[in-house]
């Protein structure tokens, strides 16, 4: 079974194997885009393409899958440390190579096998989605001082030349694209979305009481995995998502007021953190299906992301999470904020944008003293972060780029 920190439970597996049935949903942003994509835009042939390792499967060949008039391929890689391989995928490609207007929608940019694509089907029409914490090497030689990204960086620097158009859902990515590539082959876009329509505000107090927390506490919700990055060293309590700074932060407040207490949900019990959380003598809940984490986000009051880390904020997007807090009108503390991409006067309504811990702890308070003047969020990042608006920007690109 692959490591538990990988964004799976057990109830996706059989036997150690991913459960067949659901096999072809491997990667969510690509599941999820492409069926929106489709249904919205039916003049498009679709497929969405996924690398797998074959030990974690009960297959080893490519496997096709056709759900909602999308062509779903698994295709079998080869894994060396961090880099992935598949000479079957380059076979696909070389079997489109000869038909006409061929979109390749890469999910990444940094990664030796985008490269190579890149640099061996320059025909084709290439879009790239940059993903949060997805750097370039020369960001990472800043803070690693490892010579290896000077060469990665050579290469990179070169295949990114043949991309057509890139959305960056960060504004260090954005900065980096439009250096490199020039403003008209870029846009500031998160290429995910939020459902709307599946995921209506719910009474916060039916909500608690099927979740069993308590109707009388105002609750900070922290989401995410109790675990500190590499960089623990050089960032201490702000490393990675910031868990320790958020425990911190529920603890001093909950000292000053007793009603106000910290919910934590995310953890795996192998996460370097998950005891000093656990211990803690506020609500924890392991990792669970992100439907049910929804449940929780609703049901609190404030959301907090404290991370301090220098590293990531810049290229790593406004998270999902806060997102869907923010979706349900529970405003949120974070740096990352500043990858929200409507106007300054609008995020300020979101909440605060910091990473220092004097203004997170104040932010927090002053939020939880306050919740009535941030009770629209959704109402705001609805405008940016919707399915509709998110493919049809997308088919904007396309057209432009086809015609």
């Amino acid at each position: 079974m692959p490591p538990t920190n990988k964004g799976v439970t057990n109830e996706h597996f059989i036997d150690g194997k991913y459960r067949n049935e659901i096999f072809h949903r491997g990667g969510s942003w690509a599941y999820n885009f492409s069926r929106k994509f489709k249904s919205l835009h039916s003049n498009y042939n679709v497929e969405s393409w996924n690398l797998y390792k074959p030990q974690y499967s009960n297959f080893s060949e490519i496997h096709k899958v056709r759900e909602d008039n999308v062509i779903f391929k698994q295709i079998p890689c080869l894994n060396f440390s961090s880099i992935i391989f598949s000479i079957l995928l380059l076979k696909e490609l070389f079997n489109l190579n000869e038909k006409n207007k061929i979109i390749i929608h890469h999910q990444s940019v940094f990664t030796p096998m985008a490269s190579m694509i890149l640099l061996l089907f320059p025909s084709f029409i290439h879009v790239a989605q940059q993903r949060g914490g997805e750097f370039p090497p020369q960001w990472k030689y800043k803070f690693r001082k490892k010579l290896v990204y000077h060469l990665e960086s050579l290469i990179y620097n070169y295949s990114i030349k043949n991309l057509h158009f890139v959305f960056c859902s960060s504004i260090g990515s954005f900065t980096f694209m439009k250096n490199h590539l020039g403003n008209d082959k870029v846009l500031h876009f998160k290429g995910g979305a939020f459902d709307y329509e599946s995921y209506p505000i719910r009474s916060k107090k039916e909500l608690r009481k099927e979740l069993n927390l308590p109707q009388n506490k105002k609750l900070i919700i922290f989401l995410g995995q109790f675990r500190t990055w590499r960089n623990y060293d050089f960032f201490g309590k702000g490393s990675g998502k910031g868990i320790e700074l958020a425990l911190e932060i529920c603890n001093t407040l909950n000292k000053a007021d007793s009603s106000i207490q910290g919910l934590f949900v995310g953890g795996k019990e192998d996460d370097n953190r998950y005891e000093l959380i656990n211990k803690s003598d506020h609500i924890v809940r392991k990792y669970m299906p992100n439907s049910e984490a929804m449940k929780y986000l609703q049901a609190s009051d404030i959301c907090i992301l404290p991370t301090a880390d220098k590293e990531w904020i810049p290229f790593g997007d406004i998270p999902t999470c806060l997102v869907e807090a923010l979706s349900f009108n529970i405003p949120v503390v974070s740096k990352m904020l500043i990858h929200f991409r409507g106007t300054n006067r609008e995020r300020q309504k979101l909440g605060f944008c910091f990473s220092k811990r004097d203004n997170l702890l104040n932010g927090t308070s002053y939020i939880l003293r306050n919740l009535e003047k941030f009770s629209q969020t959704r109402k705001i990042v609805k405008k940016y972060y919707n399915w509709e608006i998110t493919v049809n920007t997308t088919a904007e690109v396309y057209e432009r780029l086809v015609s």
